[in-house]
């Protein structure tokens, strides 16, 4: 490819003037390696397949061709030149290896111009690439949005850069993590969820989220998430985790990481063997991510998800930490000595696991009521119970409300949820 300078000119309403301007490591280099005019320099932070990070900085003409640079990963150890133009459609990116087109960055048929199509020219492999308007990389949080004095709903949990969101209420705990798409202020669920018929339509705000056609979140707090990433030409690892600042969760979750990235390897090395080094582009990849059930001053409970195109489960950790005294918290903590709290949960999930049972027929029936309920987290509202993921009814929980058991708990932190929802 050859390039050349262009005139600098204002990005169409595609793109939002914040993004127009600022330096990153990848800028710089476009401006080092082809004498860009720092000013005419776009650079947009996106995700490749919701996962592994990415970074494009290019030059825009008066005709609205582009030219520039991709980054993948958090590095700049993938970084390959880039083409393309933005028309009506959108934005349409064509990335070299060799002089030769590698991979086709289009728009999708979604109709949402961040939301674009990653296609890899030397094999069947198609993943979502999304661009971000708002965030960048460098500013990785989750926000805590309260409903105020109103508990049946109690809990919202947002990640702006990533576009994902989580909502917990008595009707419907949710357990993972939901992708939704925005025009301005006003925003969707990107994709109806198992326990929705349609979609919920709210707003975003700095200080807080109005879910219609009344409810009003106000922000109660934020906490820090960080990416760790390898990337390469064949594969990609990129995990999401959470990060409190407090030695002794930080330190669990590095050697959870630690472990997994071992782990990852030794697959990569096999099938690497196995293809005898002739991998494609991105064959093997590898995701870690995380989804928080409780947020307030005294814990942090959630759960940290692994898996890869090698694996046919997704490994599951729960964690409960006691940011007061800073240690993991378990069931134990949460009864009185003398209450044989063993007995009553066994019971208690038996019956409930019927319940769930009652309305499904066939194999489902089956697999859910032998399914075992086996990792615990406090929520806002209560001890949630939950499977393991599975492809054909996803991950099935089981909350014990806090109100049930307010006369067997023994952490008097616990009775300040159960106050607040008996209000």
């Amino acid at each position: 490819m050859t390039f050349m300078n262009w005139v600098y000119l204002i990005v169409t309403i595609l793109y939002s003037p914040w993004i127009l301007g600022q330096s990153t490591p990848l800028s710089e280099r476009l401006t080092s390696l082809y004498q860009s005019d720092p000013k005419d320099i776009i650079t947009r932070h996106g995700y490749l397949d919701n996962a592994l990070p990415v970074v494009i900085a290019y030059t825009l003409s008066n005709h609205n061709q582009i030219e520039g640079l991709i980054s993948y990963g958090n590095n700049m150890t993938q970084i390959a030149e880039i083409d393309g133009h933005i028309d009506s459609t959108g934005l349409t990116i064509y990335e070299y290896k060799d002089e030769a087109v590698s991979t086709i960055i289009r728009p999708s048929n979604t109709g949402e111009v961040n939301q674009l199509t990653w296609i890899a020219r030397d094999q069947n492999l198609q993943l979502s690439f999304n661009l971000s308007e708002s965030v960048s990389q460098g500013n990785r949080s989750i926000s805590i949005f309260r409903m105020k004095d109103n508990f049946t709903q109690p809990q919202i949990i947002l990640r702006a850069d990533r576009h994902d969101i989580s909502i917990i209420d008595i009707s419907n705990l949710q357990l993972r993590w939901m992708n939704y798409s925005c025009e301005s202020n006003d925003c969707y669920e990107g994709r109806h969820d198992d326990n929705l018929e349609n979609p919920i339509e709210f707003s975003i705000h700095p200080d807080r989220i109005s879910l219609y056609p009344s409810h009003i979140y106000e922000l109660d707090g934020q906490m820090e998430y960080e990416n760790m990433t390898v990337v390469d030409e064949s594969f990609f690892i990129t995990y999401n985790y959470p990060k409190l600042n407090i030695a002794e969760f930080d330190q669990w979750i590095q050697s959870i990481l630690n472990n997994q990235l071992k782990k990852d390897r030794e697959v990569l090395s096999m099938i690497t063997n196995i293809n005898k080094g002739d991998l494609s582009k991105y064959e093997f990849r590898s995701y870690g991510d995380f989804f928080i059930s409780l947020w307030s001053a005294d814990f942090v409970s959630g759960y940290l998800t692994f898996r890869s195109t090698q694996k046919r489960v997704m490994e599951t950790i729960p964690f409960t930490f006691d940011r007061k005294r800073k240690r993991f918290y378990t069931v134990k903590d949460i009864f009185k000595n003398d209450y044989n709290y063993p007995y009553f949960l066994k019971s208690y999930i038996a019956r409930q696991k019927r319940k769930l049972a009652y309305n499904e027929s066939g194999v489902l029936k089956t697999l859910i009521v032998e399914a075992s309920y086996k990792h615990m987290l406090l929520s806002p509202l209560g001890i949630i119970y939950f499977t393991d993921f599975n492809t054909l009814y996803g991950r099935r929980h089981i909350l014990l409300p806090f109100d049930k058991i307010e006369s067997f708990i023994g952490d008097k932190r616990l009775h300040k949820l159960v106050n607040k929802k008996a209000k």
